[in-house]
């Protein structure tokens, strides 16, 4: 297989090459982080909307995948579930609840709380700039809250990774 190099056109890969890198390959990161005190979002809805937490990623080429990592902490104002998801612009990356919850866990506060901790594959097919979101809801008669726990004793940083992996 013979790679060509010229100085006034570049440089032409034969049929069959991969130029953007070996298969499984980071091509590309992209993260957003909140600062340990930042609170992101609370709900009392039962049907998902945006925390507005969010990382937008421009995929370098069409047949990537984006591999997509969200680390935060959460909580619920009393026993129930809260439900988090990921979207791609308007579409929910998982049917059904959610990819991650706070199920009813109790602390020494009597409050609900925990890690919401999410890790998903994604396929846009695209090479236009792609914005990945954190949607949540809860059980009714519940506030959830995202990036924040009223009742911790300290808060950490919520942090949202996109990885452009070559295919």
């Amino acid at each position: 297989m013979t790679t060509i190099i010229d100085g006034s056109a570049g440089i032409t890969f034969p049929a069959g090459g991969n130029p953007q890198a070996a298969p499984s390959s980071v091509i590309q990161t992209v993260n957003t982080t909140t600062p340990t005190t930042g609170f992101i979002a609370q709900t009392a809805s039962t049907s998902m909307v945006s925390t507005g937490f969010s990382v937008t990623i421009t995929p370098k080429f069409a047949n990537s995948k984006i591999l997509l990592t969200v680390g935060s902490n959460g909580q619920t104002s009393a026993t129930g579930v809260v439900y988090y998801t990921i979207y791609r612009n308007s579409t929910n990356l998982v049917t059904g609840s959610g990819i991650s919850m706070i199920t009813s866990l109790r602390n020494s506060n009597g409050v609900n709380g925990g890690s919401v901790v999410m890790s998903f594959v994604d396929s846009p097919t695209t090479t236009s700039a792609t914005t990945y979101t954190v949607y949540f809801c809860v059980d009714s008669g519940i506030t959830g809250y995202f990036g924040y726990a009223p009742n911790a004793a300290s808060n950490q940083a919520s942090t949202f990774i996109a990885q452009e992996i070559s295919a």
